[in-house]
């Protein structure tokens, strides 16, 4: 059977990303991202999100501490609306 695992699709690493870096990058992900979701939601595709939520992790602790500049963000676990989970859906 198929699935479609979503990965990382959350606030922090697009649409709040330092200087609005990863919008510029991929200005197409939202509408295709949503696509594939209602596409793979049509045919009864299975949908699994996965979502880091590294916040208190003695990593990005470091990280903030030798690139403070690259790390302002919290790395939070709030999707982002156009890659939001429905009911029935794993995360």
């Amino acid at each position: 059977r198929s699935a479609l695992i979503v990965v990382d699709v959350q606030r922090c690493w697009y649409s709040d990303s330092p200087g609005g870096l990863a919008r510029a990058a991929f200005p197409l992900l939202p509408d295709r991202t949503a696509a594939l979701l209602t596409t793979a939601r049509l045919h009864d595709v299975r949908v699994v999100h996965v979502r880091a939520n590294y916040e208190r992790s003695p990593h990005v602790a470091t990280m903030r501490r030798l690139n403070p500049s690259l790390n302002t963000v919290p790395i939070l676990p709030e999707p982002e609306a156009w890659a939001k989970e429905i009911e029935g859906e794993l995360v």
